[in-house]
Order: structure tokens, then sequence, then C-alpha cells
């Protein structure tokens, strides 16, 4: 009997060392504040849209750009997302002629694969110019779940750079506009935002943009 059950439990070792890897897999990504999908091509390129060999610049045109392959993302990314769509393409032209392309791109999170301080995360949504960024998290709480998680920590970051740079961070408390909370917390109005989804009152946004 023994005998037997020292097999058994081998047998059962196996297979517990057999799924272990998968489970891992499984579990939620969790994220922090600023910490934005990669391009597995370079590590610091925190974005889902990828500009084509030989585009020096910020593309000018929508052909100079194209959405990143759910197997180009970095292997931390890669499991926790289902889907990723390059939404718009858009160029504006000024009088002068000058050109200004956007866009806008999404990542959708398989369900229950990431979390935000504790609040499961939906999507991921990116929009950008050569002059400026938004990347936000739509995170599956209401607003108030989400000042309650997020806003001392935004307002304790914000500290350093309140002390280094008044001229630019003039206070660290988020204010409320009507619409959104908000607060500057750097230069190039590097700004951090909390907002309710318009759509969904069940659900919110956490969202940091800056640039001219």
């Amino acid at each position: 009997m023994r005998s037997l059950h020292a097999v058994l439990l081998a047998a059962i070792s196996i297979m517990l060392s057999g799924v272990a890897p998968a489970e891992a897999a499984t579990k939620p990504l969790k994220l922090q504040r600023n910490d934005f999908p990669t391009l597995a091509a370079n590590q610091n390129i925190q974005r889902l849209v990828m500009f084509n060999a030989g585009t020096e610049d910020f593309p000018r045109r929508c052909d100079q750009l194209s959405i990143v392959k759910l197997q180009d993302l970095s292997l931390r990314w890669q499991p926790h997302i289902e889907r990723i769509a390059l939404k718009t393409c858009d160029i504006n032209v000024f009088n002068d002629g000058e050109t200004y392309l956007t866009y806008e791109a999404r990542a959708t999170f398989k369900p229950g694969a990431a979390t935000l301080e504790g609040l499961p995360v939906l999507g991921y949504d990116e929009a950008m110019g050569e002059m400026h960024i938004r990347q936000r998290y739509l995170v599956d709480a209401p607003i108030a779940a989400l000042l309650k998680a997020l806003r001392p920590l935004i307002e304790r970051d914000c500290q350093p750079m309140l002390e280094l740079n008044p001229m630019t961070v003039e206070t660290c408390a988020m204010r409320y506009d009507g619409e959104a909370w908000s607060v500057v917390v750097g230069e190039l109005n590097h700004t951090v935002w909390l907002r309710a989804d318009p759509e969904n009152p069940a659900r919110s946004y956490y969202e940091v943009s800056g640039g001219d």
C-alpha cells in the first residue's frame, strides 16, 4: 500500500508541475501607474503603434505606421492582451500647409488578466501626435473606487516634483472641474486624470496626458 501511495503522490506531483506554468500565466498582471504596453523591439517604447523603418521623425502619413502584432509586444504583456486595434488615423492640415498626424489605438485585456491597485482593468487606450500623448486604462470600477485607490498615491508621488519645480507643479491636490479629477505633475502639461466613463457609470478611466 505504501508503494502504491508513493506512486500516486509522484504522479500527482508530475501533474501539478505540468500545469503550474499555465496557472502562472493566468495570474493577473499587477499594473503600476505609468506602466503601459511596451514593444518588444525596444523596452523603452511604451506604445502600441510601430513606425515604419526609415521614418526618422514622427510619421506624417498614415501608411508610415502600423498596429503592433501581439507577438511583437514584450513577453510581459503578450499573455494578458486579447486583441489590439488601430482605431483611427487622422491628418490635420493647417493654413500654412503643415500637417499634423494623430492616431488612436486600443488594447483589450483578457477577462481578469490585469489589475491596477487591485481594480480590474478592461483595456488600454492610446492617443498620440508629434506634440501630445494620452494614455489611459479603462477600469471596471466606478469613479469612487478609483479615487479611493489612486488619489492618495497620485498626490503622494507628486510631492517631490512640487518641491523641485513649484513653478510647474503648483499643487499636488487633485481638483474636480465638473467632469474629472486632475493634477499637473510635471512639465509639458504632464497631467494625471481620474474620470468616470460617460458611457457606463460602473466604469472609470485612469489617464495620463501631456504635450503642447
